[in-house]
């Protein structure tokens, strides 16, 4: 066995205490779109079998929990665990608030132009969500002139 089939094979046989350090874990109070992007990333690599039990060895106790509470089956595929978290966890639309914090934000004086840069596109994009691509960008440049 070569080391590249040796690789693929041990990275298909991934068991949910072989996951990555750094896998996303959930709890009530974290960004479920965000949480949901990131393990999206890790899905696309495990056959969708062992999907199931990979998801919830990422949600806190307290989740699973309140996902059994609600009579989530034992087997129940990865797309329903993720629309059960989408019902019980809701994110809230605080556009009005985003729209007060992009604006009133700042560049802090250790915080380097890229850094200022990430942050205004994190405020735009909550701001103004079904805003263009285009008219974000354009928030974005109106902000660095002022």
């Amino acid at each position: 066995m070569s080391f590249h089939s040796k690789r693929v094979t041990e990275h298909y046989s991934l068991t949910v205490t072989d996951r990555p350090l750094n896998s996303p874990s959930f709890d009530s109070d974290a960004n479920l779109p965000l949480w949901r992007r990131k393990v999206d990333l890790y899905l696309a690599n495990i056959p969708t079998d062992n999907q199931e039990p990979y998801i919830l060895s990422l949600l806190s106790d307290n989740v699973q929990e309140v996902l059994w509470a609600f009579y989530l089956s034992t087997t129940a595929t990865a797309a329903a665990i993720c629309s059960e978290l989408e019902e019980l966890y809701p994110v809230p639309d605080n556009r009005a608030e985003s729209r007060t914090t992009f604006w009133s934000r700042r560049q802090l004086l250790v915080e380097t132009v890229e850094d200022y840069a990430n942050q205004l596109r994190v405020l735009v994009t909550r701001a103004f969500p079904d805003d263009p691509k285009e008219t974000k960008g354009l928030l974005m440049f109106e902000k660095f002139l002022m």
